[in-house]
Order: structure tokens, then sequence, then C-alpha cells
């Protein structure tokens, strides 16, 4: 990285990349200097506050394994969003990161009104539609979303994550034509992105949505359980079935989707159904068994 550098000492991106390296050997304060050198030489890039954030935001890690340094790196995130507003409250790259961040946080509130500044001053841009879609499918209002992301697709067709956003939006809804227009568009991102982990999954998502559950299982990534997979895609991307939690293990896989970190879709309508089965009594094992 140092000899690219040495070619090139103007490439911010370069920079970003070394920045990132030094972050990750636990040397924070030298990766800063390097942001701050990087945005200067590259003025299209996040300001160096943002970029701190997400490196911090990555470094969340498992909570489950390590939850203090899980909470670290999550306050550390939100310390150096902070000061990324602080500094330029008015810009527009630092509110839709923050806003991004904080709806994978849960707390779509905030994320809305600080999108808002941002709606107001460029609502026509991608980004800001973009947040404002993910906050509509958070908040229910799917038709909203639908909108959205129907418009970027057809001003990007290129854009695969607003095809991927769209095609979990149809999944999700209970019209089963839209359901079943969600699995087309999911195949073509599928055929074209089929390297994306994300984009198979969204199909083996969508095909489950239709009753297509063996189809599913088949078109989700390989590794672990496959089954395991679109189940929990289907938690942190779509509505929870009751039927989840009658599953073997329904508390232990809810538990463990509720641990996770970043956006869960349907957060709270998961902790529901947790709580709903905690509160059952497992019923007695058989003899011998």
């Amino acid at each position: 990285m140092t000899a690219w550098l040495d070619l090139e000492p103007k490439n911010g991106q370069a920079r970003v990349k070394l920045a990132q390296a030094l972050f990750h050997l636990d040397k924070p304060d030298d990766a800063f200097i390097d942001l701050q050198q990087a945005v200067r030489d590259d003025d299209k890039l996040d300001p160096p506050t943002v970029i701190m954030a997400r490196f911090w935001a990555s470094k969340s890690g498992d909570a489950k394994k390590d939850p203090d340094g899980a909470k670290k790196s999550h306050d550390k995130a939100r310390e150096w969003f902070e000061k990324a507003l602080k500094a330029e409250p008015k810009n527009i790259k630092v509110q839709l990161a923050y806003a991004d961040w904080l709806v994978g946080q849960g707390e779509v509130d905030k994320a809305q009104k600080m999108a808002e500044e941002a709606v107001n001053a460029k609502k026509d841009d991608h980004e800001v539609l973009r947040l404002r879609g993910l906050i509509a499918r958070v908040q229910g209002d799917l038709g909203l979303a639908e909108t959205i992301f129907r418009r970027i697709q057809n001003e990007a067709p290129g854009d695969v994550n607003a095809a991927n956003q769209l095609a979990l939006v149809l999944a999700d809804q209970s019209d089963s034509s839209q359901r079943s227009r969600a699995v087309q568009l999911a195949r073509v991102n599928a055929a074209q992105y089929g390297q994306s982990p994300e984009v198979v999954a969204t199909l083996g998502y969508c095909l489950y949505r239709v009753g297509a559950v063996d189809r599913s299982l088949a078109g989700t990534p390989e590794g672990g359980s496959r089954r395991a997979t679109v189940g929990r895609y289907g938690l942190l991307h779509g509505p929870v079935p009751e039927r989840q939690g009658q599953l073997r293990g329904g508390k232990k896989f809810l538990k463990g989707a509720l641990e996770t970190t970043g956006l869960f879709v349907y957060r709270k309508e998961a902790q529901m159904l947790h709580d709903k089965l905690a509160a059952k009594k497992e019923p007695p094992k058989a003899p011998g068994k």
C-alpha cells in the first residue's frame, strides 16, 4: 500500500485503504491522520469523521461472543458520527451516512428527522431517495417504499441495491401477484449478480414468500444450514411468521437473530414472538428420549 502511495501520493482511495489497515492494526489515531490527508487529496470522498465512524461500525463484530468489544465499537461509531455532524451539520453526506447507521440501530425516528434535512436540500438525489425508501420499509409503509425503489430502478436500471430492495418490498406485500413479481425481479438480479450473497439470499426469500420453500433453500448461499439461512434472512428482512416460532429451537433461533447488529427490519415483531414463546412451557420429553 505504501508503495502504491509512493507512486501516486495524491491517490485518496489508496490512502483510505492504508488508513483502514492502520485502523485494524489498532492505530486509530494514525488512521485518522491519513484519512484527513486522503480527503484533502480527493474531495469526492466522505468526510474523514464519517469514514472513521464506518470503520468502528464495521468492527462491531459478534455481540454474543464479545459483548464488551461490540459495545465499545458501537459507542465509538456513534461518537464519530456525532463529531461529523457537529463539524458539518449541513453536509448531506454526513446526514445520509449517520441516518443510514441509525436505521440499522433501530433508531428510525431520529434517522427520519435527519433524513428530512437531506430531502429538503436534495430531494431527487438517489442516495437520499434510497434512505427514504429504506425508512419507509422499516416503518411498514410498503406502498411508499415500492414507489421510491421503483423510481430509482427506472432512472438507474443498473442499481442492484434498489432492485434488491424493490424485490424485498414486493415480497412482503399481501397481494400474491406482487409476490410473484418479486420472484421475477429477484431472478433477474440473481442472473446478473449471482456472486452477491445478498442478491442470492433475496431470491431465496422471495421464493420462500410464495411458498416455494424447497426452491428457496436451493437458491441460498452454500455453507452452514441453508434452511437457517432462509429463515434468518426472512427474520431480518421480512415479516416474522407465527410458524417460525414453532420450529425446533424456535426460541434459540429468534434469540440469535435478535442479537445480530445492523439492519433488522422486523426486529420488533421478532422480539414479540420471542417473548411469547419464552412465556410458554416446554412440553415434557417422552420417556427414553
